[in-house]
């Protein structure tokens, strides 16, 4: 089974011509996202992609778009200038957000759309930082949202947030 026949069966028979199309043909009205800079084929053509290291070396996209729903990946919060991880967890979930919101706007959408947050913190002090941070952006919002305690795999990292979207919101 291909991973589109794959999609297919989950999402329903009705949906699985629609998988067959690329994503420019299925919305007409938003320009392809390989004509923004992925040009790594028409099978991609529903991904966007950061361009960091990691998504070559780990096999994965920023962002997933199914239909009207984008999925982007855990995002940590380097400074987008120096690469860097700020020491406080507030401005590194600000990068984050940050990256994830020009990720939405690549697919049409923005943070405004998201309808689920995952955020993983280091410690308990990070998550009352942090906690600020997202009443501040999600406050009008709303989306659900749930925060593990947990260590991130990258030095420095105190914060990585995972965020899914639907265009209709």
């Amino acid at each position: 089974m291909t991973d589109l026949q794959g999609c297919a069966a989950f999402c329903g028979p009705d949906k699985e011509q629609a998988w067959r199309q690329p994503y420019s043909s299925l919305h007409p009205k938003r320009e392809s996202l390989c004509s923004k800079g992925n040009t790594r084929g028409d099978h991609y053509e529903n991904r966007i992609f950061a361009g960091v290291p990691s998504e070559e070396m780990a096999g994965y996209a920023k962002a997933v778009i199914v239909g009207t729903t984008v999925y982007v990946s855990g995002t940590t919060g380097r400074d987008p200038d120096t690469g860097n991880f700020p020491d406080n967890a507030a401005q590194q979930a600000r990068n984050a957000l940050a990256s994830i919101d020009k990720a939405l706007r690549q697919a049409g959408g923005s943070l405004a759309n998201a309808v689920v947050s995952r955020v993983y913190v280091v410690d308990q002090a990070c998550a009352a930082d942090v906690t600020a941070v997202l009443g501040e952006v999600f406050r009008d919002i709303r989306p659900t949202s749930t925060m593990l305690i947990c260590e991130i795999p990258a030095p420095g990292a105190k914060v990585e947030i995972e965020i899914t979207a639907s265009l209709e919101c």
